[in-house]
């Protein structure tokens, strides 16, 4: 065993951690169109994903193929779902963790924690743009769990 001074200073600590991943919701895609649907047309042969490893920066300027959806000829329903699950919307990757320290001198007990939110600082982006009728269709303009930057926090409590 550790000695007392020893086991105060590294004894005691407990770690605990919340780890989130969520896959995306599918998407809602809508196009204006005269006397019709509200939904654009699949493009047969063309894939609506974007495949490859891509940067943040990539991902947020072209988050699915546009080119694999057109609005649909007046009076012409589209041939998109009311949810499309070829492509989804963004995921949710969180860990969140707690490092915490007791200890106890005579009489005097001592609770120290240090917490931290998006461990991984992992942005958090919301949803594409569905309107194909949109100069932004296909993009994403926001991130959602504000802040989505790393934070911490530090408590000290004193029990006697």
């Amino acid at each position: 065993k550790a000695p007392t001074f020893a086991d105060k200073l590294i004894g005691g600590w407990t770690i605990t951690s919340i780890l989130t991943e969520q896959s995306g919701f599918p998407l809602t895609f809508s196009a204006a169109g005269v006397g019709g649907g509200t939904r654009p047309n699949l493009v047969p042969g063309v894939n609506p994903q974007i495949s490859g490893k891509r940067s943040n920066q990539q991902r947020v300027q072209s988050w699915f193929n546009t080119a694999a959806f057109v609005t649909p000829p007046s009076y012409t329903f589209g041939t998109v779902g009311r949810t499309f699950t070829g492509v989804r919307g963004p995921g949710i990757s969180n860990l969140d963790s707690s490092l915490e320290k007791l200890t106890s001198f005579e009489g005097l007990s001592t609770q120290f924690r240090v917490e931290m939110f998006n461990v991984t600082n992992t942005p958090h982006f919301s949803m594409p743009d569905t309107a194909r009728q949109d100069a932004a269709f296909g993009t994403i303009s926001s991130t959602v769990l504000s802040p989505p930057q790393r934070e911490m926090q530090f408590a000290l409590k004193i029990i006697f």
